[in-house]
């Protein structure tokens, strides 16, 4: 073998070897802290699940600013993300307790209107046949008390609109 062949055969097995370490296949495991943040290691942690036929890849100085503007990209998207979402729990929460409110002040308006039906001191009239009869004012009344419970009913069904826009 000439000199120049047993430089080309200690190339190509030099490459071989270097390109057979960068794509060999290592075991890696993954798990979960208490925070709940993933966490992949080389070595194995309790609770941590093996990842089979992971592959290492050497990172070049070029790709590792590249790979750290990504991550902190990759954060700041999560953290708009979080951000939103505890925004949408609290308007959640506001709509859940507007949809409360508008239903108790729907039971009490239909309480009302319940108790409203007799007449009260005042609303019966003589008449000439010597009984009685109510007076406008009962009808009244009564219009009043129903004109509430629409307005309650209405109200709810606002409520109940809200809620489901947020969600």
């Amino acid at each position: 073998m000439t000199a120049y062949n047993r430089l080309a055969a200690y190339l190509a097995l030099l490459v071989g070897a270097c390109v057979s370490t960068s794509l060999m296949a290592e075991t890696l495991y993954k798990s979960t802290d208490s925070s709940g943040r993933v966490i992949y290691s080389d070595k194995p942690v309790p609770g941590a699940v093996e990842i089979e036929g992971a592959r290492s890849e050497l990172i070049n100085p070029e790709n590792a600013a590249r790979i750290e503007e990504e991550r902190k990209e990759l954060r700041r998207q999560e953290e708009e993300f979080q951000q939103r979402e505890r925004e949408r729990e609290r308007a959640l929460d506001e709509a859940d307790a507007e949809v409360i409110a508008a239903i108790d002040a729907l039971k009490e308006a239909q309480r009302r209107r319940e108790a409203g039906v007799e007449p009260l001191p005042g609303e019966r009239m003589g008449d000439a046949s010597g009984g009685t009869r109510l007076a406008p004012s009962y009808f009244e009344r009564l219009q009043a008390l129903d004109r509430e419970v629409s307005a309650a009913q209405q109200r709810l069904e606002q409520a109940y609109a809200r809620r489901n826009e947020v969600r």
